[in-house]
């Protein structure tokens, strides 16, 4: 069964860039773009075995927030 991420809040001028990452930071997938929430996505098969994963969303004025999840 696959893994979902739902992101409900974020903060910021959209659009916002997602990006799915290992913990520690080592290897980001991009997973896409999105203007208004929820957003919700599939983790990428690379990534699936992982425990924890770091999410990263950017703004379209280039602000970024790291989120670990597990």
């Amino acid at each position: 069964m696959p893994k979902v991420v739902n992101i409900s809040s974020v903060v910021g001028t959209p659009p916002f860039t997602v990006y799915l990452c290992d913990n520690p930071v080592n290897v980001c997938v991009y997973i896409g773009q999105f203007t208004s929430v929820p957003y919700e996505f599939e983790i990428p098969g690379i990534l699936e075995v992982q425990d924890d994963f770091t999410v990263r969303v950017s703004n379209s004025e280039g602000c970024s927030k790291d989120t670990i999840i597990s």
